[in-house]
């Protein structure tokens, strides 16, 4: 329903650029509906958090415990435990292309202008989103500046 509301008054909005009562009462509605959606996200996102930070306690644990115990797979009741390990590389740096580079064509200038030239052509992505800014809240005897 919402999205349906979000189409018309996109399509109302592409069709003129007059804004009557109806489209403004339904984008208010709409803004409302993503402040109440918004503020409910940030309260399972904090639940969630704590709730990651307390399993993380209890995965250390049950990680050293498994490895004193040369034990990679625990059965449980609702199935296995695994103790997974995984190796990933880091992210590209400039030094490290550079170094890299220059160890190739032992050429600290080209070995420059190569990584230059790379991190120049990485391609860009760009999205847009609604941002919310809350409003400062007034000091005790002081002004908000708005």
């Amino acid at each position: 329903m919402a999205e349906d509301k979000a189409n018309n008054v996109s399509n109302e909005s592409n069709s003129s650029n007059v804004i009557n009562d109806n489209t403004i009462d339904d984008l208010k509605e709409m803004i409302i509906n993503w402040l109440s959606l918004d503020d409910k996200i940030k309260e399972v996102s904090a639940t969630v958090k704590d709730l990651n930070l307390e399993k993380k306690q209890f995965e250390s644990y049950i990680l050293d415990y498994m490895t004193k115990l040369n034990k990679p797979i625990i059965d449980t009741s609702s199935g296995k435990l695994i103790k997974n390990e995984t190796k990933t590389k880091k992210a590209l740096k400039e030094d490290m292309v550079i170094g890299a580079l220059t160890e190739i064509t032992g050429d600290k200038v080209k070995a420059s202008e190569f990584t230059k030239f790379i991190f120049d052509k990485r391609p860009e992505v760009e999205n847009t989103r609604l941002k919310r800014m809350k409003l400062p809240v007034p000091k005790k005897g002081g002004k908000t500046v708005i």
